[in-house]
């Protein structure tokens, strides 16, 4: 019978994680389906590299980093590949540790602002949430990259 409910509980994991990963998938869309760390191509760029072995080495401490607070913040130019290593890496929150992620691009966030401001809608339950993750991780330690990602 405990042998059973282990199972059961196993497969009610794999279920959440599956879920979780469709949802994440579904947000971020079909531009990112393939982004892994493994994909990314650093093209023999030093500095891409170095960002890749900092993302490589803060997944492989994942669950410490995210109840410790610790986050990580990417900067660069257009087309360098920091989306694409923030996606790997929630792929990597979801599938292996079953951490729930939510991807919200700044600029989706001000279009909707935008948009509700336009329609005359209250911006209040979206500028809430920025207060709450903002709350959130006001006291985080974040990890920024020694090098910015340059194309």
């Amino acid at each position: 019978m405990e042998r059973d409910e282990t199972a059961q509980e196993a497969q009610e994991e794999i279920d959440r994680r599956d879920s979780l990963l469709e949802q994440f998938n579904h947000t971020v869309g079909k531009r990112y389906s393939t982004c892994s760390l493994e994909s990314f191509e650093d093209c023999g760029d030093v500095h891409k590299q170095a960002v890749l072995r900092g993302i490589t080495e803060y997944a492989s401490n994942l669950p410490e980093e995210v109840t410790a607070g610790r986050g990580v913040i990417l900067f660069g130019p257009v087309g360098t590949g920091k989306d694409h290593l923030l996606v790997a890496l929630a792929r990597i929150a979801i599938e292996q540790y079953g951490i729930d992620v939510m991807w919200r691009d700044c600029l989706d966030v001000f279009s909707e602002i935008r948009d509700r401001i336009n329609e005359q809608l209250d911006q209040a339950p979206v500028i809430r949430q920025l207060i709450s993750l903002g709350r959130r991780f006001a006291c985080a330690e974040w990890h920024f990259t020694e090098t910015v990602l340059q194309r």
